[in-house]
């Protein structure tokens, strides 16, 4: 199951609507799919309501869908003329942090997808909390796979899994390497501390792989 997989399944039950949205300048055409809550919906296409609602929460926080409702409905618009990134990802943030442990799983995820595309190389590297004196090696990485042929989408996944390794491994090699620094002092020198919107093209396969998310 991924993104574009749940965006086909949904839109068989969109109705197409020329509307004018608060968040949008002016009058554009949506999907808008209605529906009495999101369990009905998960009915619907035949998926779990806990695989429904991550999508949909996915979806509402990069700005796929636009969420609202009317007369005891919920309505989620998927915008057809174009599509703007979020400027800010504060709302995926927020799944990272908030929710259930599969929802923050998928959401780190789609962020670092996300940033991979919409980003540049060290943009990217900042977002994903990569300290400044390693960009410059995973730059390198970056060329070598590019003067070595791979092709750019087997360079973005391998470059995410190099960043989650880092990301993952880092911490506890500082912890090592002060760990072994105070091995090495005197024990009476040895201290303990506490834990502590610009317009881009109508949406496509290129846009919705930010979504693949597992």
């Amino acid at each position: 199951m991924n993104g574009i997989e749940f965006l086909g399944l949904v839109l068989r039950y969109a109705t197409i609507k020329q509307l004018t949205l608060p968040s949008f300048a002016q009058e554009e055409s949506f999907a808008v799919i209605t529906v009495k809550n999101i369990r009905v919906l998960s009915k619907l296409i035949g998926w779990s309501y806990d695989t429904t609602h991550k999508y949909v929460a996915l979806f509402c926080a990069l700005g796929f869908f636009v969420k609202g409702r009317r007369q005891r409905q919920v309505e989620f618009y998927f915008p057809l003329d174009s599509y703007v990134p979020p400027e800010s990802l504060a709302a995926l943030d927020n799944l990272i942090a908030e929710y259930r442990p599969k929802v923050r799983q998928s959401a780190q995820q789609v962020k670092t997808r996300f940033l991979l595309y919409f980003s540049s190389p060290q943009t990217f590297f900042d977002k994903m909390g990569v300290p400044g004196e390693l960009q410059p090696m995973l730059q390198e990485i970056r060329q070598l796979f590019q003067h070595e042929g791979v092709d750019s989408k087997k360079q973005q996944n391998l470059l995410v899994q190099i960043a989650h390794v880092v990301q993952r491994v880092l911490p506890s090699k500082q912890f090592e390497t002060v760990d072994t620094a105070q091995k090495s002092l005197p024990p009476q020198h040895i201290q303990f501390c506490r834990p502590g919107k610009q317009r881009t093209s109508p949406p496509s396969d290129c846009h919705l792989r930010a979504m693949q998310a597992h």
